[in-house]
């Protein structure tokens, strides 16, 4: 009887030689691990091939060491297109998980977007390089006339504080601070983000936040609104809590926060991870609708100038229905009443009347009727004397008949007012 191996399928005719995606299927695959050994002293002209797909993506030209203790080296990486473009890949085991040695091949699993980020530079052109010599003497000119660390590049405010806004739009144009100090095998001004992690994104995310803060001078003096949300500084504001997109961190030069974000897995998994709101115009203001009651009763009272709403009621003394709402492509205000409360509480708190319309037996029910007329009372102008029953002659003045209804089929005024355990006011009916 045959035995035959698990996967065998017969004798390879003589002289065949294993292909090449059978090896790269088989065990010669080792699993790369942090602060272990690396494959070998010198991955150049290594291929570089995607983990899942076995796909080739192209080849190392170098590695970029880091300068001592400071993040994780860079594969530099020729991409095989026309014409061939670089890229960096930090060599970390998340995004090298494993390597073939016989092949001398990497497989890499970079998060989403990180082959394609800076995508129209190519770290091989003759400009490039002639850039990075350029650099690297005028930062040794600056750190000579200011007595700076020539072994440490300097921060963008020192940089612009020097006078020296072309070396910072040149490090900007290479990639940004880290990858630049990389390059020139210097200390950034600090350690990086690291090559990366939550703790550091998050800091850099908090510092960047609160760089956007703009002190503003209004009737009430001076107070701090912020570039993005526009709300004032307050405990809990909505920009405390977001993550910023790519386009606003673009806009601020941030290159190398981009970078880390998407080697920890893009944008929505770190604002996951960080507990923030990635941001968007729509977030914000969603955000604001039902958090911030007063941002949210000024959208409401624009709704209702509006014609649809004047239209039912021309004095604008009442918040529109959750129907009113909707036909106007309203949900967000519709959902914001709901997280307020709902509709009779807004109204309360907006000092508005009501425009909900309560179920049958809606009276019947005590507990309704206490919370009503409780409402009722803490909104009165009249009432300084606590929670008392009001005086039917005051409910009719502010056109609430459906509540003096209530009180009636109760037993009356004395009759709730024991309820209630306060007074029932004892002036003529008025």
């Amino acid at each position: 009887m045959e035995t035959r191996l698990r996967g065998w399928h017969g004798p390879k005719a003589a002289g065949a030689r294993p292909g090449r995606a059978r090896v790269r299927a088989g065990a010669s695959r080792e699993p790369f691990e942090a602060g272990g050994p690396r494959p070998g002293t010198d991955l150049g002209s290594w291929s570089v091939a995607g983990v899942r797909d076995g796909k080739n993506l192209g080849e190392v030209v170098e590695v970029i060491e880091p300068p001592s203790g400071v993040g994780h080296a860079l594969l530099n990486v020729r991409i095989g297109l026309d014409p061939p473009e670089h890229r960096l890949i930090p060599l970390v085991p998340d995004i090298v998980p494993f390597f073939d040695r016989y092949l001398r091949e990497l497989y890499v699993d970079p998060p989403e977007g990180l082959l394609e980020l800076d995508s129209k530079r190519s770290l091989s052109r003759e400009d490039d390089d002639d850039e990075l010599v350029w650099l690297r003497r005028e930062l040794q000119k600056i750190a000579s006339h200011s007595g700076g660390d020539p072994n440490q590049l300097p921060c963008r405010s020192r940089l612009e504080s020097l006078g020296r806004k072309d070396v910072q739009l040149a490090v900007e144009s290479q990639g940004g601070h880290y990858e630049v100090a990389a390059r020139l095998g210097i200390r950034p001004y600090k350690t990086p983000p690291g090559y990366w992690d939550a703790d550091s994104i998050e800091d850099e995310v908090f510092d960047f936040l609160e760089g956007l803060w703009r002190r503003q001078e209004g009737p009430a003096g001076v107070a701090e609104t912020h570039e993005l949300t526009g709300e004032e500084r307050v405990p809990g504001a909505i920009a405390t809590r977001l993550l910023p997109n790519s386009r606003v961190l673009a806009d601020h030069g941030r290159q190398d926060l981009i970078y880390a974000i998407k080697m920890n897995g893009g944008f929505r998994i770190v604002a996951r991870e960080l507990d923030r709101v990635l941001y968007s115009e729509r977030a914000v203001r969603r955000h604001r609708l039902f958090e911030d009651f007063a941002y949210f009763s000024g959208e409401m009272r624009r709704a209702m100038l509006r014609p649809e709403c004047l239209e039912l009621c021309p004095s604008a003394d009442r918040v529109p229905t959750q129907k009113t709402l909707r036909d106007m492509k309203r949900n967000d205000l519709d959902a914001a009443v709901g997280k307020h409360g709902g509709y009779i509480e807004v109204a309360r708190r907006m000092g508005l009347r009501s425009s909900f319309r309560r179920s049958r037996g809606y009276w019947a029910c005590r507990e309704n009727l206490l919370r009503e007329v409780r409402s009722f009372a803490s909104s009165s102008l009249d009432s300084d004397e606590g929670v008392a029953c009001p005086r039917y002659a005051e409910l009719e003045r502010a056109g609430r008949h459906d509540l003096k209804y209530g009180i009636e089929i109760h037993g009356g005024r004395r009759a709730v007012a024991e309820l209630l355990g306060g007074a029932h006011g004892n002036r003529a009916e008025g």
